[in-house]
């Protein structure tokens, strides 16, 4: 689902929320290798380890790349909660290229790159 920019500490304190129920590396950041994503993903670290949250970035170059990146990282993760893309697959439905669990994992996509794709966008809210 979009979520406005007023709205985003929302997300942030969803973020830290699912990440101090089970402790572990709960946030995997996927990244662009441009100047804009690297320097989000600074940011974002950034607050991560202010809250003392385990997480792991890893840079994605292709979709084929983010395809493998699924195999390796998310199936099968079940530590994993939240899934940031920063400038990287925001064009794709993301619920059925990478496979993603129904419960569980909640996927934050920030993006500059346009069209977005619809189904990203209206998403699913529990």
């Amino acid at each position: 689902m979009y979520i406005a920019l007023n709205k985003l500490s929302k997300a942030w304190e969803f973020i830290k929320e699912d990440a101090h129920k089970d402790g572990g590396c709960t946030v995997l950041i996927l990244v662009a290798p441009d100047a804009d994503a690297i320097a989000a993903c600074r940011i974002v670290t950034s607050l991560l380890r202010s809250e003392f949250i385990l997480y792991k970035v890893k840079p994605v170059y292709s979709y084929e790349h983010l395809h493998e990146i699924r195999g390796n990282l998310i199936t099968e993760n079940e530590s994993l909660k939240s899934l940031i893309l920063i400038n990287c697959g925001g064009t794709v439905d993301l619920g059925t290229f990478l496979e993603l669990p129904e419960d569980g994992l909640t996927v934050y996509v920030v993006d500059c790159h346009r069209p977005h794709n619809i189904r990203n966008i209206q998403g699913t809210s529990s």
